[in-house]
């Protein structure tokens, strides 16, 4: 039985492959690339808990209860680990009709509305975080409970932050 390469050292040639340390690198790095490649496509988010796809920017859920008192309409506006947003913007345009009813949030991150019976849509928003809306429907005798799970948005304007400070020339220093 003859081999097809021979050399006098067993690192480089070992029945007949060739196991030079070049070969082993490209091979360490295509598997590296084609890994790499994978990585976009299975990635994903955590929102409260449950796992999104990664382009995901907020996460809503709505509950109907039975209605106890005037208010028919609850927002709960959380960050995306569940924690309150507190002072996060709410508002509420009725569908078609166009009538509107905006608030904040409470220090537990909700608030409350007492609307008619129809369609509405509510948006949410709160600096720094990705805004969220979703259209509900209002029934008699019912409170609707629509809880927003807002990401932080990492592509902030920097021109947010940016503060120009004027002096005259009487008090301006030297």
């Amino acid at each position: 039985m003859s081999r097809p390469f021979s050399f006098s050292s067993s690192r480089f040639a070992i029945e007949g492959r060739d196991r030079s340390p070049f070969r082993r690198l490209r091979m360490r790095l295509i598997l590296m690339a084609a890994l790499t490649l994978l990585v976009p496509g299975t990635a994903c988010v955590t929102i409260n808990g449950k796992s999104y796809s990664a382009n995901t920017l907020y996460v809503s859920e709505l509950i109907y209860q039975p209605r106890k008192s005037s208010e028919n309409l609850r927002v709960v506006v959380d960050d995306s680990n569940g924690r309150p947003i507190p002072g996060a913007r709410v508002r509420v345009v009725q569908e078609p009709a166009g009538g509107i009813d905006s608030s904040a949030t409470d220090t537990e991150g909700t608030a409350v509305f007492s609307l008619g019976t129809d369609k509405w849509q509510v948006s949410v928003w709160f600096p720094g975080y990705n805004s969220g809306t979703r259209s509900v429907q209002i029934g008699a005798g019912q409170i609707c409970i629509l809880t927003f799970y807002l990401r932080f948005n990492n592509r902030i304007d920097p021109g947010l932050f940016f503060c120009r400070v004027e002096e005259d020339a009487e008090t301006a220093g030297p």
